[in-house]
């Protein structure tokens, strides 16, 4: 788990259709990697774009 620094670490959630989530979830069981990660994951290069905005 990725925690650069120490920073603090809040929590979020959504709502999606079940329908997703069970897609979500099997593809994370396919890869053998919690659905967590999975979602870090796909979030990680809009993420590393937000925190450049950040900056400026």
């Amino acid at each position: 788990m990725e925690n650069p620094n120490n920073e603090l670490r809040k929590q979020i959630s959504i709502f999606i259709p079940l329908s997703d989530w069970k897609a979500i979830r099997l593809e994370a069981a396919q890869q053998k990697i919690p659905m967590t990660e999975l979602c870090r994951r796909w979030m990680k290069n809009d993420m590393q774009r937000l925190r450049g905005k950040e900056r400026t």
